[in-house]
C-alpha cells in the first residue's frame, strides 16, 4: 500500500515538474499585444515587446515595412542588450515618404520583424504586425458633406476622424479642403485640424453669379505625422430657389379655418 501511494505521489510530482517546464518557455519571443508602433511626423517606430526567459543576451533586430504588394518601403536595424524578462525595443523606420497616390494605401501596411540572437545555437523570433491594428497614428477619416449646394450659400463640410488601432477619436489631424470648379478656373482652398473629439467643419462660401460653372469638385486631405488620407466628392450647383411670398401659403393651412356649412338643412 505505501509502495502505491509512493509511486502515485512521484508520477503528480513529475507531471507537475514537467506542466511548469511547459508553461514558462525558453525561447526568445515577442508579445504581439503589448507591441507597439508609434508614428510622428518624421518617422515611423515599432517597440517590439522582446521576453527573453534566460539570462542577458544581446540581439539585433530587424524591421521592414511592406507594403500592399509586398514591397519592403522602409528598414530599420539595431543591436539590443536584452535583460531577463520583458524589454520594449524601438526600431526606427527611415526613408518612408508616401506618394500622392498611395495615401489611402498605408492603412494595409504591414511590419515584419525578426530578432537574431548574438549567440550560436540560440533560437531567435520572427513575425508580422498590421500597421492599422498596432499604429498610435493610423485613422480613417469620414468626409460628411452635400452632393448638390446653391451658389451664394454656405457649403458645410464635416469631418471626423478616428484612430484604427483604439478606435477612439484622433484629435490633431491637420485638414486641407479644396473646393475646384469643374468648368472654370476657380478654386476655394480652407484648411482646419480636428478637436479632441476628432471633428472639424469647413465651411466654403461659393460665389454668387457667373465663373463656377454647374458643378465642382470637393478634396479633403487630412494629414498626421507620416499618414495622410484623402477623400474626394462632386459637388452640382442648382439655381437658388424662390422665395416663399406671404400670399403662396399651402392651401392646407387655409383648410383650418373656419369655413361657414353649405350642407341643406332639414
Amino acid at each position: 500500500m505505501r509502495r502505491k501511494r509512493l509511486l502515485a505521489w512521484l508520477l503528480c510530482l513529475s507531471g507537475s515538474f514537467g506542466a511548469t517546464a511547459q508553461s514558462h518557455p525558453t525561447n526568445i519571443a515577442v508579445d504581439e499585444s503589448r507591441s507597439r508602433i508609434h508614428s510622428t511626423t518624421e518617422v515611423i517606430t515599432p517597440v517590439l515587446a522582446i521576453e527573453n526567459p534566460s539570462a542577458a543576451t544581446t540581439v539585433q533586430v530587424q524591421v521592414e515595412l511592406l507594403d500592399t504588394t509586398d514591397a519592403v518601403r522602409a528598414r530599420g536595424e539595431v543591436e539590443a542588450q536584452l535583460h531577463p524578462g520583458l524589454n520594449q525595443i524601438s526600431v526606427p523606420l527611415q526613408g518612408w515618404t508616401q506618394k500622392s497616390d498611395e495615401w489611402n494605401d498605408s492603412i494595409w501596411y504591414r511590419v515584419r520583424y525578426r530578432v537574431v540572437p548574438a549567440q550560436a545555437g540560440t533560437a531567435g523570433a520572427e513575425g508580422i504586425l498590421a500597421l492599422a491594428a498596432k499604429g498610435d497614428g493610423i485613422f480613417d477619416v469620414r468626409v460628411v458633406a452635400s452632393r448638390r449646394t446653391v451658389p451664394g450659400m454656405p457649403y458645410r463640410v464635416r469631418v471626423y476622424t478616428q484612430s484604427l488601432s483604439t478606435l477612439q477619436p484622433l484629435a490633431g489631424v491637420q485638414l486641407s479642403a479644396e473646393l475646384e470648379s469643374d468648368d472654370d478656373d476657380a478654386i476655394l482652398k480652407l484648411a482646419s485640424v480636428t478637436n479632441a473629439r476628432g471633428y472639424a467643419q469647413i465651411e466654403f462660401k461659393v460665389p454668387s453669379g457667373e465663373g463656377w460653372g454647374s458643378s465642382a469638385s470637393l478634396t479633403v486631405v487630412a494629414r498626421k505625422g507620416q499618414v495622410v488620407r484623402k477623400a474626394t466628392e462632386r459637388v452640382e450647383f442648382i439655381a437658388r430657389p424662390r422665395k416663399w411670398a406671404a400670399s403662396n401659403r399651402p392651401r392646407w393651412t387655409k383648410w383650418l379655418a373656419p369655413c361657414k356649412s353649405t350642407w341643406p338643412s332639414f
